[in-house]
């Protein structure tokens, strides 16, 4: 899906950028096993919503 302005076109996508490691004692595996462990919690409840 694309979204037309003035002069430029924009596709609908979201971009996500890694701040780098894991946090705390997150581990890729308890990310498998669906434990999560957000950094912003503000920019967590604005997605699940």
């Amino acid at each position: 899906m694309a979204f037309s302005g003035p002069d430029k076109e924009y596709q609908a996508q979201l971009e996500v950028i890694s701040p780098g490691r894991l946090q705390n004692s997150m581990t890729v595996g308890k990310m498998i096993a669906g434990q999560c462990s957000p950094r912003n919690t503000l920019i967590m409840e604005i997605l699940r919503d």
